[in-house]
């Protein structure tokens, strides 16, 4: 049938324009029939006529109010609409946004992957590769910081310096222990240059792409699984001891990334060196690994421990041979 419909269209070109002049003769014939009388068939003169029209001027009245309030619907219906249209439109950009900003995401990801895959040392005939460089490297700079015995805080000072309670003699130690921390780590540290910028490229991304109202709390958490503490000790060491890696210590600290490093991180003189020289407390996100057991409960259990492991010598658990046998006694 459309075809058809279409094809006698084709065949008969003015069909189209009668159909669009017709409202128009009809409205002009229906206008002359009444001037002429014939139309609504009121006998008289024309002033007869005229007053028979005049009644209807109350009717004219309401259907142009009519009309009016149906423009006023129109106008209000095709604002919403476009509102609608509006939203509709937003919500697909920000998905396009969301897409794009998820894309490069993993695409940055695969680029870390293969710039630490890249990571090559070979000493003394062996060849290394990826973390295992890196595990080589912070080993190193803890081996030396062991040798030169800079690598660890005495217990009082520890305890002093909590209190904010450090005496002069604590505040000098404290200062050469951090001169030689910053000397091994700016001149003994091997920098990976293509690691470190293709890391901060993937951070930077991760925090400041994307349209403002993504959450980047799932996003943060599959970009700290796919690095491993090894990296993380690692980019720790960097950022602590040079001052120009400002960008670097941030993009840790906004990722989160430093903050699983305070699982990770073992030498307290870093610690303190973290929060004195670039403010960052590196215990403060340590995960909670308390017990679900209440304090007072665990007590209680601690008191009496010898005695529970004396229940517990005392009454093993009966075999299945045994359960037969007292069944049968019991019959």
């Amino acid at each position: 049938m459309p075809a058809e419909d279409k094809t006698t269209k084709d065949r008969n070109p003015w069909l189209s324009t009668v159909w669009f002049i017709a409202p128009f003769l009809l409205v002009l014939g229906l206008f002359l029939a009444f001037f002429f009388g014939l139309f609504p068939g009121v006998p008289g003169d024309t002033a007869v006529r005229g007053q028979f029209g005049d009644g209807f001027g109350v009717l004219n009245s309401l259907f142009t109010g009519l009309g009016f309030a149906g423009l006023l619907a129109t106008i209000q219906l095709q604002q919403r609409q476009m509102k609608k249209q509006a939203a509709d439109f937003g919500i697909q950009v920000r998905s396009a946004e969301i897409r794009e900003y998820e894309e490069n995401l993993y695409r940055l990801l695969q680029m870390y992957g293969d710039a630490l895959s890249s990571v090559i040392s070979t000493k003394d005939g062996q060849t290394t590769r990826g973390r295992d460089v890196l595990r080589q490297t912070t080993d190193g700079i803890l081996k030396q910081l062991r040798q030169e015995r800079v690598n660890s805080v005495p217990h009082d000072v520890q305890t002093r310096y909590r209190k904010n309670a450090l005496t002069e003699d604590d505040k000098l130690l404290l200062d050469y222990l951090y001169y030689r921390n910053f000397w091994h780590l700016n001149y003994s540290l091997l920098r990976q240059g293509r690691l470190l910028e293709t890391l901060k490229a993937l951070l930077s991304h991760l925090e400041e792409a994307g349209p403002p109202q993504v959450d980047r709390s799932t996003y943060r958490n599959i970009v700290c699984s796919q690095i491993t503490h090894i990296e993380i000790s690692y980019f720790l060491l960097v950022a602590l001891g040079t001052r120009s890696e400002d960008r670097l210590r941030d993009l840790l600290v906004r990722s989160t990334l430093i903050s699983k490093a305070a699982n990770v991180y073992k030498l307290q003189v870093h610690k303190f060196m973290y929060r004195d020289y670039w403010g960052y407390d590196l215990s403060r996100d340590k995960e909670d690994r308390a017990l679900p057991i209440p304090k007072a409960r665990i007590k209680a259990l601690e008191r009496k421990q010898i005695e529970i492991h004396r229940m517990l010598r005392a009454k093993p658990p009966s075999s299945p041979e045994q359960s037969s046998d007292a069944s049968d006694s019991a019959n």
